[in-house]
């Protein structure tokens, strides 16, 4: 599997995330231990406790997945290939290696392969998210001053 290959959520996956959310959201509480919450796993009676922040990310992916949505996780220090990141940047691979150039992304060269950072990829992604609204809320500018309606 690489890098970025989501997992397809199944219709029997939507219908258990589905369920499972809405007794998550239920507990509406975190444990008695301060900042963590806990999860009762199928077919076991001893809970697993684990911090907040991790019980919210779990939530995350159950919404996720109950709406059909496929899930990937990747490690934020994990290395990618070119084509990774030209499908977490949503472009063709050679856009994105001009992209990275032109932005100064450290790149790692493995033999003749070239590698760059996970965490590299989405402050790249980020800065170009930005770039896109402002350019979207300059446009809009113009068509008030213009007179314009969409």
């Amino acid at each position: 599997m690489r890098v970025i290959d989501p997992i397809e959520p199944t219709q029997d996956d939507q219908e258990f995330a589905e369920k499972a959310m809405r007794r998550f959201s239920s507990l509406g509480h975190l444990s008695p231990l301060k900042g963590t919450a806990e999860f009762v796993m199928q077919d076991r009676d001893m809970p697993v406790v684990v911090p907040a922040h991790i019980a919210e990310l779990f939530r995350q992916i159950l919404v996720q997945v109950a709406n059909g949505n496929a899930v990937t996780i990747v490690p934020y220090n994990k290395m990618l290939s070119t084509q990774d990141a030209a499908d977490l940047l949503n472009v063709s691979r050679p856009f994105a290696i001009k992209l990275l150039e032109q932005e100064k992304v450290s790149i790692q060269r493995v033999g003749n392969r070239r590698r760059v950072a996970f965490s590299e990829v989405m402050k790249l992604r980020e800065k170009l998210r930005e770039r896109s609204e402002e350019a979207f809320n300059k446009m809009a500018e113009l068509d008030q001053e213009l007179g314009i309606e969409s």
